[in-house]
């Protein structure tokens, strides 16, 4: 059997929805990037908004790409600029980076093209719906190496399934890592559903270089990066 989740932790859509419906004050917390988030209104979604945005017909006429961990959101926006004929939703569980990912996009001019929730993974690929991406993009997930983390690892047997479930025919996984051993593992788990290897940066995104911040970051520290980017096939 498989388990959606075999640990917990805080989902902080959750408490952004609760300090929206006013039945906490956000003066409770230290973080002020909370306070932030709220008063951003509909510009950071959580899992209960993107239930409607997901429906909207607009979002289903153009390619969507998915970006796990939006970080401060560089990449993010640059794909935008490179890609104004596709619609990108980036996701992250941390309240900074969302509101700075957000803050960067409309400094950018770049609105409605792009949108922003605070949500997990898991969350985010069960409430969208079947083929509805054309594009998922991990840029340097945290490998969680010690053992006993292994059931915090993004690839796990039911991320992997929702994700192919969400993939439309001929989208894309586009994965970058400074772990061997952990592409590795990625590799073998996407092994059942024979992908086909393509050259990134993958349609359809434009060519052109997409920066994250831990790939300058590893370059300026001449350390080592891999990647992988596959192709779902038609079925």
């Amino acid at each position: 059997m498989e388990f959606r989740k075999n640990w917990s932790y805080y989902k902080p859509g959750d408490l952004l929805d609760r300090l929206r419906q006013r039945e906490e004050e956000p003066e409770f917390y230290q973080n002020p990037y909370i306070t932030q988030a709220l008063a951003m209104g509909k510009k950071i979604l959580t899992a209960s908004d993107l239930l409607g945005w997901q429906n909207n017909s607009q979002n289903q006429q153009t390619p969507m790409i998915l970006e796990v961990g939006c970080y401060k959101g560089t990449t993010l926006t640059a794909m935008a600029r490179e890609n104004p004929h596709c619609h990108f939703l980036g996701i992250d569980i941390k309240y900074k980076r969302v509101v700075i990912t957000r803050r960067k996009l409309d400094k950018a001019g770049i609105d409605t093209q792009v949108q922003i929730a605070i949500i997990d993974l898991i969350d985010c690929l069960e409430i969208l719906p079947p083929d509805s991406l054309n594009g998922v993009c991990i840029f340097y997930p945290d490998p969680w190496s010690k053992d006993r983390f292994e059931e915090r690892r993004l690839f796990s047997p039911y991320t992997v399934n929702l994700l192919m479930k969400s993939l439309s025919d001929e989208g894309f996984i586009w994965i970058k890592t400074d772990h061997a051993d952990y592409l590795q593992q990625i590799d073998q788990s996407l092994k059942p559903f024979l992908l086909t290897e393509l050259a990134p940066p993958p349609p359809p995104l434009k060519a052109a270089h997409y920066p994250t911040d831990f790939e300058n970051l590893f370059q300026k520290q001449n350390k080592q990066t891999f990647e992988l980017c596959l192709k779902k096939n038609k079925t």
